[in-house]
Parts: structure tokens; C-alpha cells; sequence
């Protein structure tokens, strides 16, 4: 009995707890770049003189390129 009484003295005179909203949770949010938006913005924030940047850059006009349709016109027969 001298247990419950001691338990019931601590809970009495700890303070209580306030119960806190919880915030939903939010997806977060992502942006698609396709390769001619993300030269640009390579090219709007990245060092010209940057050689790493001047590789990315040529891989993705590399992918651009390959991503254009080839014309049928162009072969001369």
C-alpha cells in the first residue's frame, strides 16, 4: 500500500504535461529539370571557369543532341 501512495505523491506533484499539436507532414517538393533547363541554370550559377563545370556542360549539350529527332530529309540518296 506505502507503493501507491508513493506513486500517487510523485504524479501529484510533477507538472503535467501540455499536449502539443503535431504538425502534419508535408511532402517535400521537387522541382524536374529537363537538360536544356538544367544548362541554364548551370550556365546562369556555375564558374565559367570551372572545368568541372565546362564537363557538364558538354555532357549535356552531348544529350541534347542525341535526344533531337533525326530528319529523313537530311540523307541525300
Amino acid at each position: 500500500m506505502t507503493q501507491k501512495v508513493f506513486d500517487y505523491a510523485l504524479t501529484s506533484c510533477m507538472p503535467k504535461k501540455r499536449k502539443v499539436r503535431r504538425k502534419f507532414y508535408t511532402l517535400p517538393s521537387f522541382r524536374k529539370l529537363d537538360a536544356e533547363g538544367a544548362k541554364a541554370a548551370l550556365e546562369a550559377k556555375g564558374d565559367p571557369g570551372d572545368p568541372e563545370v565546362q564537363k557538364m556542360i558538354a555532357t549535356i549539350e552531348q544529350l541534347i543532341e542525341n535526344k533531337k529527332p533525326k530528319s529523313t530529309l537530311d540523307k541525300s540518296a
